[in-house]
C-alpha cells in the first residue's frame, strides 16, 4: 500500500498514487456534509459506493510514495493511508448512517432545543439547512467539518438527545484568558517533568538494548529494570500534554480576538477518574 519512506521498493505492477488526489477526497468530504441527495432513490448508497470504490482502489491498488508525501502534503506515505481510510468512514458516516443537512443542528447560544422543526407537506421534520441555495450549504460543510469535536451543534434531529458537555462558566473574557494561562502553565510544568523522565529513560536514548549498568538507578539494577518500563507512560503523556497545551493556545487566541467566546472552548478531555467506563472514557 504505502510507501515506507526513502529506502522503500515501488512495485512493479502498481500505479503511483497522485497526490492531488488526496485533496480530492479531502474535498469530497467536506462537500459531503452539504451535499442534497435524493434518500428515496438510495442516490446516497450509490454516491458512497462510488467513493468507497475509488478510496479502495487507492489504498489497495496504487503505490503511495512516502516521500512524494512528505514534499506535497506534508504527511508519510502511512499517514496519507491511515487518513484515507478515515476519510471512507467520514463519508459512509455522511452518506449512509445519517442526512448531515437535517440531522445536524446548530445550538444557539441561549436556546432551550425546545423549538419544534417545520413539517414538510409529508409531516416530516425539515431542517432550515436542507432548502438552502447551494453556496449556503457547502459553507455549512466547510463549518461542520472543521468542528470534529461538535461544539455547539447537535448531531441528531432527536430532541431527547441532549448534550453533555460541560462549557466554561466564565463571565467575561478576561477571566476566561487568565483561567487558561494559568492552566498552559501547569501542563507545562507536567510536560516539562515528563520530557526529563524520557531523556533519562535509557530505552530512548540508547539506540540498541540498555545494558544493566545503564538501567542502574542510585545503584540499584533491580530497581532500574522495575521503574524505567513503567516510565515509558510519560511518553503517553507528553502527548496527552501537548494537545491540551496547543489546544489552550487555541483557545486564548480565539477569544481574545473576539472570534469565539469563552463557551465554545470546552476543556479537550475530561478528568481521568471519569474513564471507568467505555462511556466515560470516549466520551
Amino acid at each position: 500500500m504505502a510507501g515506507l519512506g526513502s529506502g522503500a521498493v515501488k512495485p512493479d505492477n502498481k500505479p503511483t498514487f497522485p497526490y492531488f488526489v488526496f485533496f480530492l477526497f479531502e474535498l469530497l468530504a467536506i462537500i459531503s456534509y452539504g451535499i442534497r441527495v435524493d434518500r428515496s432513490q438510495h442516490q446516497h448508497i450509490i454516491v458512497f459506493l462510488a467513493i468507497a470504490g475509488a478510496i479502495a482502489y487507492c489504498l489497495c491498488f496504487t503505490w503511495i510514495d512516502g516521500e512524494v508525501m512528505k514534499e506535497k502534503v506534508a504527511n508519510t506515505g502511512w499517514g496519507v493511508g491511515c487518513r484515507l481510510a478515515g476519510l471512507l468512514l467520514s463519508l459512509s458516516a455522511n452518506f449512509v448512517l445519517m442526512d448531515p443537512l437535517r440531522d445536524i443542528r446548530l445550538v444557539e447560544e441561549g436556546a432551550d432545543n425546545k423549538k419544534k422543526d417545520e413539517m414538510d407537506g409529508n409531516g416530516k421534520a425539515s431542517s432550515d439547512m436542507y432548502d438552502k441555495p447551494l453556496l449556503s450549504r457547502l459553507w455549512w460543510g466547510v463549518v461542520v467539518s472543521g468542528n470534529p469535536r461538535g461544539v455547539n451543534f447537535q448531531y441528531t434531529s432527536d430532541e431527547r438527545c441532549k448534550s453533555t458537555i460541560v462549557r466554561p462558566t466564565h463571565t467575561s473574557r478576561l477571566s476566561f484568558i487568565f483561567s487558561q494561562i494559568r492552566s498552559f502553565a501547569f501542563l507545562f510544568l507536567l510536560y516539562d517533568l515528563c520530557d526529563t523522565v524520557n531523556l533519562l529513560n535509557p530505552y530512548y536514548t540508547s539506540s540498541t538494548e540498555p545494558s544493566a549498568s545503564q538501567l542502574a538507578i542510585f545503584g540499584s539494577q533491580v530497581l532500574g529494570r522495575l521503574v524505567w518500563p513503567v516510565a515509558n507512560l510519560a511518553y503517553g503523556i507528553s502527548i496527552w500534554l501537548i494537545l491540551d497545551m496547543e489546544y489552550r493556545v487555541f483557545s486564548l487566541v480565539g477569544v481574545s480576538l473576539g472570534i469565539s467566546k469563552p463557551r465554545d472552548w470546552p476543556d479537550l478531555f475530561g478528568s481521568p477518574w471519569d474513564a471507568w467506563t467505555l462511556r466515560g472514557l470516549w466520551g
